[in-house]
Formats: C-alpha cells, structure tokens, sequence
C-alpha cells in the first residue's frame, strides 16, 4: 500500500445514521449503505499443511481491532478458528469447504505445491497443484469476509466502502538445498503468488466453482485492485515478537513446527533511529513436521507388527489440527522399542538443524554475539501446532544443555518461550495463542511490513582473533 493512500484511508469519515446496508453477493462490502468514508481490512492468512489461521485487521479502526476468523457453524469448543487446509469436490465437480462431505477430499495440497514448484517437477503437477491451492483459497477468502462482515456488523457497516488487502504467508525456501541466493526459492514464490491471485479471483464469484474454474483463474492477467503480498512465514511469525514488550535485540533463533514441516530461521533485531533493522541471517524448512514423525513411527512398527503398525496408523491423523500431539505409545513391546528408535533418530535429526543455526552464527554470522559469552542466552520463539510434541521439546532441551556445556563458564543455554501474539485473541483461543502468531504478522498492512535482508546479502562477521580449538566451538552435530 502507498503511504498516501493509507493516510487517505486513516482520514475515512462514517456516517452517523440510516438502516442497516445489506451484504453485497461478492462478500467485499455492504450493498447501498449511504454512508461515507473507508475501511481498510487486512487479511492474514496462514496457509499450513494441516490447518490454515486466518486474522482480519482493521489498524485504522479506534483500538486496530483484529478479528479472528471463524468457520461458520462451528462452535468455539471444537476450535472454529483452525481451517483444515482441505476442501471437497462433489460429483458434479463442485468445491466446498465442508468436511464432513461425501465427496472427493482434497488434502496436502501446500506440500503439493511445495513440490510441484521444485525444478524436477514436470509441468502437469505444477499446474494442478497450483488449481487445488487457487481452489482453497478462493473458497476461503470468500467464507472469511462473509463471517467477518456478518459478525462484526456493528462496525464495518457504517463505512461507504471497504478496501481489503491480504497477505499470505510462505515457505522460507525449501530443505537444505534451496537457492542459496536470496530466502525463498522464485520458482517456489512464483507458484504461490500464482495461485494466491487465482484464489483471490475466485472468491469474487458468488456462484459455486469447480477446478476447472481455477485453470481460467489462473490464466487471467487482470489483478484487479486487490493488493496481494507473499511474506516468508519466519519473518511473519516473529514479527509479533518484535512488536511486543518481550522484545529485544540481538540474536535469535525461531522454529516453527507444522504438520509438514519445520520452519527455522536466524535472525538479528537492532533499533537504531526508531527504525527496525531486520537482518536475517539463515533460513531452511525441512520436512520434520508431526506428519513426518507419525509417518516414521509408523514404518518402524511395521517392521515389527503389521497388525499394530496399522493401530498406529489410525491412533492419530497429524492432518486433524484438533489432534492432541502424538506421544509415545505406553505398552512395553517390541512396537514401543521401534517408536522410541525413530523418535530417536528423529530428535537427532531437528537438534541437527537446530545446530546447524547455532554452528553457523558462532563461526561466521555472528561470531562475537553476546548470546554465546558468560551471561548470555540464546532467545529460541516457539511457534505452531505441533511445536506442544515432546520430542521438539526433548531436541530443543538438548540444546540447552550443550550449549551450557561447551559454551564460555557462565552462559545461561537457551531461553526457549512461545513467540506471543496480542492478549486479546490468546484468550480467545484459550490459550493458544502461538498458533496464530504467523497470521497476526501477517494482518500487518504491507507498508508496514518488515524490510528484511536475505542471507545472501548479508556479509559475515570476522572473528577478531583466530578461535582456538577449545571446548566452546560447537559442532551442529553436538546439538
């Protein structure tokens, strides 16, 4: 958004009277309302591999209310707030978000997605990865500003129009072997954005669509008014932190754990002349999400029982965003002891990423970080359904204490803590308010957005003095 155009926007004046303004069919405002001035709505959206969380901002609004939004017909009791990032396909070839429908289930399709966009990808899959996300997300759009203009009435329809804006947030590369260039792969943010604007198009409709639809939405130049940004997850998920009264500066690490995979970054906060200096210094996603860690334990056990690899396999679907964390299974038998090796194998592998960070700041990004000498902590924002499992928990323990350990004598490990979002819609989400932390970043007017450096840009810092071969140079694969 151009500053002019916000400033014109702050500056909105409503009308103080009249009947209440119908809905219009295309969901974007209210129908005839006679009234003056404009409202501008920001959408966040977070779209994730189990479950998508969706915050509607009004900043200019007395108090910058954000509005959580809810599937319609749910209660708060069953978390109306987590979108399954699924949809159904009838058999005429009808798209709708209920569940619960006899038709065709569209699931996985951001890891779809994800894969298509890699460069072995034939352009098949590409497109009809891009026609399921462009489907969901037209089908969620359309849903979400209903309930949002519906619920909040009382307010948004005493404005003369209404100027919506979205944000979308995206994978931060993908696996160790992403474009080292820059933070996220093109191919990867090409396809996203592709498929955002499709989605967008569609939800314009007030008629049903099919996946055909989505082929014609995304092969359409126009991009309307609508002004669409794509912002890495990790930088989105941390900004509430940076916004907050438990910010900092200086270096930290963030991991957000998903169902498919686990987002880390390193990143650096310095203020300097009441501006934000965001320098991001490494950024990788890997598949070690709670599907990954259902799926594994599950191989395992087959190895051992069928029979009980197949209970297993049942016990728990990473896909239900209102799944409990997988544990470990109780019964003491050969099953069990094929779980707790693949946990094993599993916690090594996310305390190797985790080390990898570590490793990568104490010898070239930051070697001089007061992080790592006596006194220092190392910040580590937890964010993300599956980020409750044990085994992140075990793996990120285990840092700790190597930290500690192999450190200067006096530093303090790492200060692990949920990366915090606003009071308000923690309550609202009883208490659950990490899992909204990427779409409260992104409910940010994009102007307003963090300016962040990708790795590629940012040279390392020498290490004053050659390190000698101490204890206190960790090695990733210690941690």
């Amino acid at each position: 958004m151009k500053a002019a155009s916000l400033e014109r926007r702050k500056r909105g004046q409503r009308h103080r009277g009249g009947a209440a303004p119908a809905l219009r069919s295309d969901r974007l405002g209210y129908a005839d309302s006679g009234f003056d001035g404009e409202c501008v709505l920001v959408i966040g959206l977070d779209f994730g591999t189990s479950t998508s969380k969706i915050v509607v901002h009004a900043p200019f609004l007395p108090g910058a209310p954000r509005f959580l939004a809810r599937r319609e017909g749910r209660t708060g009791g069953d978390r109306d707030w987590l979108w399954p990032s699924s949809f159904t396909e009838d058999s005429t070839g009808i798209c709708g978000l209920n569940e619960n429908d006899d038709g065709l289930l569209h699931c996985g399709i951001k890891l779809n997605l994800m894969e298509a966009a890699s460069a072995d990808s034939d352009a098949k899959n590409g497109t009809g990865a891009m026609q399921a996300v462009a489907v969901y997300i037209g089908l969620v759009l359309r849903s979400v500003r209903e309930q949002v203009l519906k619920t909040h009435a009382g307010v948004l329809r005493t404005f003369a129009t209404l100027d919506w804006s979205l944000n979308v947030g995206i994978p931060a590369g993908w696996t160790r072997d992403a474009d080292p260039r820059g933070i996220v792969e093109s191919g990867l943010e090409d396809s996203f954005r592709s498929a955002v604007e499709a989605g967008w198009r569609l939800s314009l409709r007030d008629t049903p669509f099919r996946l055909k639809d989505a082929e014609e939405a995304l092969q359409c130049d126009e991009s309307g008014e609508i002004e669409i940004g794509l912002v890495p997850e990790v930088i989105a998920g941390a900004l509430g932190y940076a916004q907050s009264g438990e910010r900092r500066d200086g270096l930290h690490l963030m991991m957000d754990v998903g169902a498919g995979t686990v987002d880390a970054c390193l990143f650096r906060l310095r203020m300097k002349d009441g501006v934000e200096h965001w320098p991001l210094l490494e950024a990788r996603v890997e598949r070690l999400g709670t599907a990954e860690l259902h799926d594994r334990r599950v191989a395992a056990v087959r190895r051992v029982d069928e029979k009980a690899a197949e209970r297993l396999r049942r016990s728990y679907d990473p896909f239900d965003g209102n799944a409990a964390s997988p544990t470990t299974p109780c019964p003491r038998n050969p099953a069990r002891s094929a779980v707790v090796e693949a946990d094993e194998a599993m916690t090594e592998e996310v305390q190797s990423l985790a080390g990898h960070f570590v490793q990568e700041a104490r010898t070239r990004r930051d070697p001089h970080a007061a992080e790592f000498k006596a006194a220092g902590r190392l910040p580590v924002l937890l964010m993300g359904g599956g980020s409750r499992a044990a085994l992140y928990d075990e793996a990120l323990r285990r840092l700790d204490v190597v930290l500690r350990r192999h450190l200067p004598t006096g530093q303090l490990g790492a200060q692990i803590f949920d990366a915090p979002v606003p009071q308000a819609l923690n309550l609202e989400t009883q208490g659950m308010g990490f899992r909204l932390a990427v779409a409260v970043g992104l409910s940010v007017p994009e102007i307003n957005l963090p300016d962040h450096t990708a790795p590629s840009e940012i040279a390392d810092i020498p290490m004053s003095v050659p390190e000698r071969s101490r204890p206190d140079s960790v090695d990733k694969d210690q941690v």
